[in-house]
């Protein structure tokens, strides 16, 4: 099975991997399984799922609709990795990896050290 992530880009989380297990509900209110501090995402704005080596959004009826690489979708819609979901002012990108080597999530934090 392939493993998901989206990969929040722009100044606001930018570089978080959070992975898609299985599916998930993306917004801004209280019992999503990804919360976007973002005013123009709705409260439970899209449904993402992995489906094979790609990832399904769905717009859960928001007020501003969800977008995949800049265009507004209507109906489920695949999403291929290096694609870019789009809700409110957020964009998400999407990357998937099959095989052995997947995206690793360290357990610590990396230290930077300055000269």
């Amino acid at each position: 099975m392939a493993a998901a992530f989206l990969v929040v880009l722009g100044e606001k989380g930018s570089g978080m991997a959070h992975p898609i297990a299985g599916s998930m509900t993306v917004g801004r209110g209280a019992g999503v399984d990804l919360s976007l501090a973002d005013p123009e995402v709705s409260r439970r704005h899209a449904s993402i799922r992995v489906d094979g080596t790609t990832v399904v959004v769905e717009d859960l009826g928001s007020a501003n609709g969800t977008r995949v690489n800049g265009t507004p979708i209507e109906t489920a819609t695949r999403v291929e990795g290096g694609g870019v979901i789009e809700l409110g002012s957020t964009k998400l990108e999407v990357r998937v990896e099959t095989g052995e080597a997947g995206i690793s999530t360290p357990v610590t934090p990396t230290e930077i050290h300055r000269p």
